[in-house]
């Protein structure tokens, strides 16, 4: 399965979370099958989520995609997320 890793720094880790809990409907209907949510211990506002996608094309869709773009504007994200797509590999 794919992955998406994003790191992103936001203005505020609350503001952050609502925006990502209300984006779950837009993931899922994206693609996205689970996620999980990280921050830094010395920073709370640098975030890292994984999510896991049913296929690559539908995670790159979703990376492009204006509702992602309006949902990282309404999450206070500063400057440029760091974005991988991986494939998990046993």
């Amino acid at each position: 399965m794919p992955f998406i890793f994003v790191r992103c720094k936001t203005e505020n880790y609350a503001r952050w979370k609502n925006a990502f809990n209300d984006a779950a409907d837009m993931r899922k209907n994206g693609g996205e099958i689970n996620s999980r949510v990280f921050r830094s211990p010395e920073n709370k506002n640098e975030i890292v989520t994984l999510m896991e996608w049913k296929n690559l094309k539908k995670a790159q869709k979703f990376i492009q995609s204006r509702g992602l773009r309006n949902c990282m504007k309404k999450a206070g994200i500063i400057g440029k997320p760091d974005i991988f797509f991986l494939n998990e590999i046993v």
